[in-house]
């Protein structure tokens, strides 16, 4: 998979509070396999759903990465971490644009 992804899959990865949580949890916990990850966060929301849904958004946005281990107990075991750098890039991006719309709306107020 690319590392390239469009700002508008970037907003919509970060764009939904599920999502958010799980880059909130992988941040806190570190690297985090599969069942580990579902079962902290139907610990703290029992109702959340799709969590394999959202990953897989994560994923292709490139702010979570996945890497499988051929020697856990569980064959193509699959664990979970966040790309701190892409992590970073989204949210450059997003301050990028709140100052736009802050320089936009100031230039509005003062006209």
């Amino acid at each position: 998979m690319s590392n390239e992804c469009s700002e508008e899959m970037l907003f919509c990865a970060i764009g939904d509070e599920a999502r958010r949580r799980i880059i909130k949890l992988l941040l806190k916990k570190g690297e985090m396999e599969t069942n580990q990850l579902v079962g902290e966060l139907l610990k703290s929301d029992p109702l959340i759903a799709g969590v394999g849904w959202h990953l897989r958004i994560l994923e292709r946005s490139g702010i979570v990465e996945r890497r499988f281990d051929p020697a856990a107990p569980i064959m193509f075991d699959k664990f979970y971490h966040v790309n701190k750098e892409k992590l970073k890039e989204a949210l450059d991006l997003i301050e990028n644009y709140v100052n736009e719309l802050k320089k936009s709306f100031e230039e509005v107020e003062e006209s």
